[in-house]
């Protein structure tokens, strides 16, 4: 850290081992995946008058060894530029600029700009949002095959671009949210076949658009000197899809969640965190469900490390359900581990 700039430094490595049997009782379908991620970023910060601009550059290879898909690696070099607004403005734009190098895709690029309006007079705020994203086939999409499907080598990235309306009563630790948006993803992936009797193949499939609008809010208290404190919080949301006639079946990006609800408790006292959330969808083609989920953690200190254990319960109430074709989601799961920070 020098004068009003800070260079910040970050590398990391992931490996990530799943066993998956479609079938615990045969012994078809049993796939091994192992997944290596690492990478590098730099980046620099720098205080104006309008608040904090950022710019950085960040490297990552992302490595699969697979029963089903094989030995295979991609990497991507990346450079950003941000500006986060003082909170304290009445107009307080935004924005992050990015570009992406790709070493199938080439060049893409990302954005994301705002402007919010913040009355000084009361807690009303409004925001408007434009984003330009996109996402990259991934290895399953890519390189997958088996008797019933068949993955796509020559996909292409999927583009996406939102806009988005806002309006915010309150604070933070008490406020109402409520937003519309409007959403256009093309080359869109997705697996499909002509009929029932056919391969499902990954392909780019076209455009697919949906307008969305949502409700949120949060209710927070705190005693003890901020040792402790619970928080309500809620959210609704409400997608309608673009009607559009394809000439082929959807595996996936027609099982859309029409409405959406979440509600969650969060109890925090002296490090012990006990969060239960109860979540509830009503998809276009498939019967409503609800799911209760639970998680439990206590934090310890150690002069400079925090270490924190943690249980997760999914699906407390082993409800049976599906959100897409006839895959049957995983009943109760239990989790837990430790998390070491420092």
């Amino acid at each position: 850290s020098f004068g009003v700039n800070t260079i910040f430094a970050d590398i990391f490595l992931r490996r990530h081992t799943d066993y998956f049997l479609l079938d615990r009782y045969s012994e078809n379908n049993r796939n091994k995946h192992v997944t290596w991620i690492h990478g590098a970023g730099v980046r620099m910060e720098h205080i104006i008058a309008w608040g904090k601009i950022s710019n950085g550059v960040r490297y990552s290879k992302e490595e699969i060894n697979s029963t089903t898909i094989g030995k295979h690696s991609r990497n991507v070099v990346g450079a950003y530029m941000s500006l986060a607004s003082d909170q304290e403005r009445i107009y307080q734009p935004g924005f992050v600029v990015g570009i992406d190098q790709h070493e199938y895709w080439g060049s893409i690029p990302a954005v994301n700009v705002s402007l919010t309006r913040k009355n000084k007079n009361s807690n009303i705020s409004c925001q408007v949002a434009y984003s330009l994203g996109y996402r990259l086939p991934n290895f399953t999409e890519l390189y997958y095959r088996d008797p019933a499907n068949q993955g796509n080598k020559f996909l292409k990235a999927e583009r996406s671009e939102q806009t988005d309306f806002s309006l915010k009563v309150g604070r933070v630790h008490c406020f109402l949210k409520a937003r519309i948006f409007k959403r256009d993803i093309k080359k869109t992936i997705d697996w499909v076949r002509p009929n029932a009797e056919s391969v499902w193949t990954a392909e780019n499939i076209g455009d697919v658009s949906m307008w969305g609008s949502g409700l949120s809010g949060r209710i927070e208290t705190k005693n003890n000197g901020n040792k402790g404190g619970a928080a309500f919080e809620f959210s609704y949301d409400y997608l309608m899809p673009v009607h559009q006639q394809f000439e082929f079946m959807r595996k996936y990006s027609g099982e859309v969640s029409r409405h959406r609800v979440r509600c969650g408790l969060n109890f925090n006292q002296s490090g012990l965190e006990v969060n239960p959330v109860i979540s509830f969808y009503s998809r276009y083609t498939k019967n409503p469900y609800a799911i209760f989920d639970v998680s439990i953690s206590k934090s310890f200190f150690l002069h400079a490390i925090t270490i924190k254990p943690y249980l997760l319960v999914e699906n407390i109430s082993n409800v049976s359900y599906q959100e897409v074709g006839s895959v049957r989601m995983p009943g109760r799961w239990i989790k837990g581990g430790v998390v070491f920070q420092w």
